[in-house]
């Protein structure tokens, strides 16, 4: 649980309703309005000030001379809607804000031809189609880089007729370069696609060495919370140089279990391809790895997977 501290004679304004999540960068609660309802508003100051409300830019009310303000708007408009805070005291201006969604009717149409759950890509590689299986939701929203995290409702998913699938073309992509996304569910539940292929994880991947996983993609901190999955359009393709590989006799196998971070100090697949000689020379000809798959946390045999398709950071950067 995270409170905000000022320091001693330090002007501030926060709100005080709708009721903040104590997070490290605090979170509105969940805002539940629909157009033509009314929102409560109360903001308030460190000491006495001069002090405003906005609605979508529009002043709903304002003060002089004190340290709370509070109005009851009527909401008029759908899709995003944005609440400021302004409080003068004449040494200077403080604010604060929210926003908060109000979502369109969902759009009923069906699979467009062609796709599967999870990311799709397109082959002009300016465009993906989102596909995400979430049956008894009312609505589903997608935020990114694309969106500047905000909830738009330009993005709002179609939902099909049996109302188990939500899907969304995002258009306009810039081939090659890495897009960081989430799923908005109900307005309140934020999480990621299943089949991401790289995550980004605000509590684990600050413990990922640079030496093992390279110019890791920055979490938008501050943007977002939760996990954050990822998606680009023409991306690097792997060119194998080994063609020649024999497998082993399977009637003749002498099999290692092997964890990479338990067997190395440096847990990664340079280091074990590195290792092959001393594994070989123990008369080992195959090796099992336990499983590598993203898993919760970063410290595990991988029996509690996450996201499947996504290999763990821990060990190595995905180039395939």
């Amino acid at each position: 649980m995270y409170i905000p501290v000022y320091a001693s004679g330090e002007f501030a304004v926060r709100f005080s309703l709708p009721p903040f999540e104590p997070r490290y960068v605090p979170w509105v609660e969940p805002v539940n309005v629909i157009v033509g309802g009314t929102l409560p508003i109360t903001g308030i100051s460190s000491a006495n000030a001069n002090l405003t409300l906005k609605l979508n830019g529009t002043t709903i009310a304002s003060a002089a001379a004190v340290n709370t303000i509070s109005n009851t708007p009527v909401i008029t408009t759908g899709c995003e809607n944005k609440v400021m805070l302004e409080g003068n005291d004449g040494s200077g201006i403080k604010k604060d804000s929210f926003s908060f969604f109000i979502p369109a009717t969902t759009i009923t149409a069906p699979l467009p031809a062609g796709v599967q759950e999870g990311i799709n890509y397109s082959a002009n590689n300016t465009e993906v189609t989102l596909v995400l299986f979430a049956p008894n939701k009312t609505n589903v929203v997608v935020i990114g880089d694309f969106s500047n995290w905000t909830i738009q409702c330009a993005n709002q998913m179609n939902r099909t007729a049996d109302g188990k699938y939500y899907h969304l073309k995002l258009t306009g992509l810039t081939p090659g370069t890495l897009y960081k996304f989430q799923y908005v569910v109900d307005g309140s539940i934020k999480t990621t696609d299943p089949y991401s292929e790289l995550i980004l994880d605000p509590g684990n991947d600050g413990f990922i060495s640079a030496a093992t996983f390279p110019n890791l993609p920055a979490y938008p901190t501050g943007l977002t919370t939760g996990i954050v999955g990822t998606f680009q359009t023409a991306a690097p393709t792997y060119t194998w140089t080994t063609t020649g590989y024999t497998r082993p006799d399977k009637k003749n196998l002498i099999i290692y279990e092997l964890w990479l971070k338990d067997f190395l100090a440096t847990s990664n697949w340079q280091t074990l391809t590195d290792t092959l000689d001393y594994i070989k020379n123990l008369g080992i000809n195959a090796i099992e790895v336990m499983p590598f798959n993203e898993f919760e946390g970063n410290n595990s045999w991988g029996y509690n997977p996450s996201f499947f398709l996504h290999p763990t950071k821990h060990t190595a950067q995905k180039i395939i």
